[in-house]
């Protein structure tokens, strides 16, 4: 949305002062307005990447959890109202994210993803902590039995591979169906 409006700010300053000049924005909140969005940019291919309808997200909610962590810490500003922002925006972060690593669920995803496995932890004694978790795991399940190759060669792994890496972060794909069907079956539409 602030991009949308930055993109605009000509249209909307003659709008403004026609129509309500009393919402008219100063020079000052339009340069913050300009210094938010490479901030909030990132949040937004996020929330995109871990609403992803036919991709396992899961396993990249610590790894996201981890870039948007760096990015806020390295960002600066001299501007005090910016400063809040980024402080408040990684206060969230922490509070809603910062302790997944210690969630079995996310972390043992994780490290089953071939594309993230220790790259996904910040903390080496948490990832060295799950790999043993994991490892006892695979011990306790040795008579499943296996179809495909690779399930031949790793049945252990494959078998907590499929219970952990189907599990989506979100439950944008299930709104999607019923989204869907309500638009499928109305009034004017019946059965």
């Amino acid at each position: 949305m602030f991009e949308r409006i930055n993109c605009l700010k000509s249209s909307v300053i003659t709008t403004l002062s026609l129509t309500r000049p009393d919402l008219a924005l100063t020079f000052d909140e339009w340069a913050i307005i300009e210094e938010i969005l490479p901030i909030l940019k990132p949040f937004y291919q996020m929330t995109v990447e871990i609403s992803a309808e036919k991709s396992v997200t899961l396993s990249k909610v610590l790894v996201l959890f981890n870039i948007l962590d760096r990015t806020i810490g390295s960002t600066t500003s001299k501007n005090g109202n910016i400063i809040t922002m980024l402080s408040c925006l990684q206060n969230e972060l922490w509070t809603r994210f910062g302790d997944y690593e210690n969630n079995y669920l996310y972390a043992e995803s994780a490290i089953l993803d071939p594309r993230f496995r220790k790259k996904a932890f910040s903390n080496n004694v948490l990832y060295e902590k799950c790999t043993r978790n994991l490892r006892e795991k695979i011990a306790k399940n040795e008579s499943l039995g296996m179809v495909a190759r690779k399930k031949k060669i790793y049945p252990r792994v494959y078998i907590l591979a499929m219970r952990h890496l189907c599990i989506s972060a979100t439950s944008v794909p299930c709104e999607r169906t019923f989204s869907a069907a309500g638009q499928i079956i109305s009034d004017r539409r019946t059965l």
